[in-house]
Parts: structure tokens; C-alpha cells; sequence
């Protein structure tokens, strides 16, 4: 781990070399997002990250982990989103605005195969005239439940 704890127990105090620190980042986000024998269905991008901010300054380079969220964004793309009213949404751009946790989203409808499609893409930073946002997230999903595959939706015909 970053601060030198956990398995194996090493007798020196040697600090671990930046792409270590960079690589145990993002082995630990593919291995919370991706199936795995031991545990059949993956985290969300947003519940990955969460668990991972936890360990911030333990197991992983705190510095880092904030580049790499930051990166990321709270709703990295592809993310299925619930949103107010039970619609479906999947992150399709990063925020435009500074408000981290509101990206432009892909509203999906379902069809009569019962297959999903795009229906419109929405800004979830756009606010009413009184201030309040138009659309909350309610909570994010897991694209499998919904025999979904985000890549469908974000890879767009040259």
C-alpha cells in the first residue's frame, strides 16, 4: 500500500517509485469495475471511485488518486445513471460547468425488442429559472442489469 502497510511485510521504509503508485491506481479501478471470478458483478465507476477515496493516503498516493478522479470525473463515461422520474441516462461528456457531478447525459429509451436507444442528450448542469436544477441523479446503475454495453452508445460511425 502507499503508506507501506499490507501484505507482503517489507523491513525497509523505501518509498514506492511514481509509476508503482500510478499503476496500483488503476489496477485497482479495473479490477472494482471489470467482473471477476470472485465477485460476478463489477462496481459502478462512481461506487469504485468512492471506495477507492477511502483508502486516500493509506493505500493509494492521495495526490494521485485526486489527478486520477479528476480525470475520470465523479460520472466517468459510459456510467448508467437513474435519474428523477425513473429515466435512464448514460454519461456521454464530461461537465462543462465546474459542478463536477453534473455531465452531459445520453437519455435512453427502451424499444419494442427490448433493446435500448438514444433519445436525446442533456445537460444535467442546466438550471430553471429559479436556480434548481432541471434533472437530479438518483443513483448510478450497473449497464449489465439492463443488458446494456455503453461503448454502443459512445462510439459514434466516422
Amino acid at each position: 500500500k502507499y503508506d507501506l502497510t499490507g501484505y507482503p511485510k517489507i523491513g525497509w521504509k523505501k518509498q514506492i517509485s511514481l509509476c508503482g503508485r500510478i499503476l496500483t491506481i488503476a489496477d485497482v479501478y479495473d479490477a472494482l469495475t471489470s467482473p471477476r471470478v470472485y465477485r460476478r458483478k463489477a462496481l459502478s465507476a462512481d461506487r469504485a471511485l468512492g471506495l477507492m477515496s477511502e483508502g486516500s493516503g493509506t493505500a493509494f498516493d492521495p495526490i494521485l488518486l485526486k489527478v486520477f478522479i479528476n480525470m475520470l470525473g465523479i460520472y466517468p463515461l459510459g456510467t448508467l445513471l437513474m435519474l428523477d422520474g425513473g429515466d435512464l441516462a448514460l454519461v456521454s461528456r464530461r461537465p462543462t460547468s465546474e459542478d463536477l457531478s453534473r455531465p452531459w447525459v445520453l437519455l435512453l429509451h427502451p424499444t419494442e425488442d427490448g433493446s435500448y436507444a438514444t433519445e436525446t442528450e442533456i445537460d444535467l448542469s442546466e438550471k430553471n429559472s429559479m436556480g434548481i436544477y432541471r434533472r437530479e441523479i438518483k443513483t448510478s446503475m450497473n449497464p449489465t442489469d439492463y443488458n446494456i454495453q455503453p461503448a454502443e452508445f459512445l462510439t459514434f460511425p466516422s
